[in-house]
Order: structure tokens, then sequence, then C-alpha cells
């Protein structure tokens, strides 16, 4: 296999990792003896732990959105770097996620002509301000309609991020590759 990105990739793991850990109830002990209260910030830590799980989940919805923006805006700077000089610094100019950033085939979302990093930026950005409208105001009229609108985006974005596994695992040259 092609992981020729493994630092980022390690690090947009570890990102979701810990946004799909913090809303457990069983990792709410540890969360809470992770950061001692003496040290700067360890406060936040303890009230985080206490906070209600519905809280938590957009809390860690929060943080995997981020590591979404971040995967996307990185697979948008492969993208451009290959259009503009034919190679990156973050992957080797033949085969692997090069051939999938680089083909227009592959790397373009059909119907809209933009490429999946830009689309990738987009949509978890979306996606963010819902959850962050949510957390910061939980008692408006519109949570709810926001809540709902969120849950079916991210049912429609289901079926591409199958589809993008699917052209890494088999059907890009020296697949299966991995990228961000």
């Amino acid at each position: 296999m092609a992981f020729e990105l493994q630092p980022s990739l390690i690090f947009f793991l570890a990102v979701l990792t810990i946004g799909g850990l913090l809303p457990w109830d069983r990792t709410r002990t540890f969360w809470s003896r992770l950061i001692l209260p003496q040290i700067p910030g360890g406060l936040l830590m303890l009230r985080f732990a206490n906070l209600p799980r519905s809280r938590r989940m957009l809390i860690a919805l929060i943080v995997i959105l981020a590591g979404g923006v971040l995967a996307a805006t990185w697979t948008w700077v492969i993208h451009e770097q290959i259009l503009e000089s034919g190679a990156s610094s973050f992957c080797s100019a033949e085969g692997g996620c090069a051939d999938v950033l680089a083909d227009h085939n592959y790397n373009t979302v059909p119907l809209l002509g933009l490429p999946w990093g830009i689309f990738g930026v987009l949509s978890f950005g979306i996606l963010g301000f819902i959850a962050l409208s949510v957390l910061f105001e939980p008692g408006w009229e519109k949570s709810r309609l926001f809540v709902k609108g969120g849950t079916v985006l991210s049912g429609l974005g289901l079926p591409l991020v199958v589809w993008l596994i699917i052209v890494e695992l088999f059907l890009v040259r020296g697949a299966p590759t991995i990228c961000p």
C-alpha cells in the first residue's frame, strides 16, 4: 500500500480518534485525569469531563470537522502543487496519491466541477457552522432544524466518501493508495 503521507495521515487519524472518544461516558474519568488542575487549561478539561453528553458530542463533532477541514485543505494544496509544477512536496510525482489528485476524472466533484479538496473544505465548514451554532445557542428555535439539516448533509456525503475510497483502493494506478 502507498502511504506517502504517513505523518499527515497519522495526525488526521489522531484528531479523528480524539474526536471520536470525547463524547463516550467511559472516557470521562480519562479526560478529567489527563490534565491536572494545576496545569493551565487543566480546569477547562475537568469542566469538559463534567459536561452533559450532548454538549460533549457537539464538541467532539467540532474536533472531527476541524480534522476534516485540515485534511481537505491538505488535499487541495497537494492538488494545486501538482497542477502547477507536476509534482508536490507532499507526495511523489508518480503513482498513488499524486495520480488520484492529478487526475481530473478522480479529483473533480461531478456536476460541480470543483476539486474534492475545495468541496471538502466547504462541506466541513458548513457542517462546522451548524455544529457551532447548536453548541453556542442550544435553546434557539432553529437548533432542531440545523441538526436535521446537518444530518441530511452528512448522509448525502457518505456515498461520496465511499466512492473516493473505492477510487483509492481499486481504480487508480498504483492502487491501493491512501490520500487525506
